[in-house]
């Protein structure tokens, strides 16, 4: 009885999986995401990703809280979130940075990554790779952190020829 509901979770988990993997591989134009600003259906933007809010609007629906989601159902709400996003010093290039990075391309491993002409070991961090945050230096100085922003390049490798 047991491997039965065992399987029936399983099955339910790699639906959800399956379900949430096309959703991130899913693209909107901005219209599309703009006619969904009901509490029947209440999408919004954030970063450029697309966030399906229906049910957390149907939930505190009676609750003040969920105004000004209703108010900018359909838009971007960028604005609303700390623009200061943390990488995980301990992350991988090859692990878990590339890892999130699969999302939107899955065939990752396709490409030679590089930092400043240089190729990036994979199996090791960016601080590793030479590739420091200088965001601490920049505001010591009194400089805007988006000054210099350290930007991975990724070049196609012809696995074919």
């Amino acid at each position: 009885m047991d491997s039965k509901k065992d399987s029936v979770e399983q099955d339910s988990i790699h639906s959800l999986h399956d379900k949430v993997e096309k959703w991130l591989t899913t693209y909107f134009k901005r219209g599309e995401v703009a006619l969904r600003n009901t509490t029947e259906e209440c999408w919004v933007i954030i970063r450029g990703i697309v966030r399906d809010v229906t049910p957390v609007v149907q939930k505190y629906i009676t609750k003040s809280c969920v105004r000004p989601v209703l108010a900018e159902a359909g838009k971007d709400i960028s604005h609303w979130f700390d623009n200061k996003g943390e990488v995980c010093e301990e992350d991988l290039i090859g692990g878990g940075i590339a890892a999130r990075y699969k999302v939107y391309n899955s065939a990752y491993n396709s490409y030679v990554w590089k930092f400043e002409g240089r190729n990036v070991d994979m199996d090791r961090t960016l601080t590793q790779n030479g590739i420091e945050d200088l965001r601490p230096a920049m505001r010591g100085v009194q400089l805007p952190e988006c000054l210099y922003i350290p930007c991975l390049d990724l070049y196609y490798k012809d696995d074919f020829l």
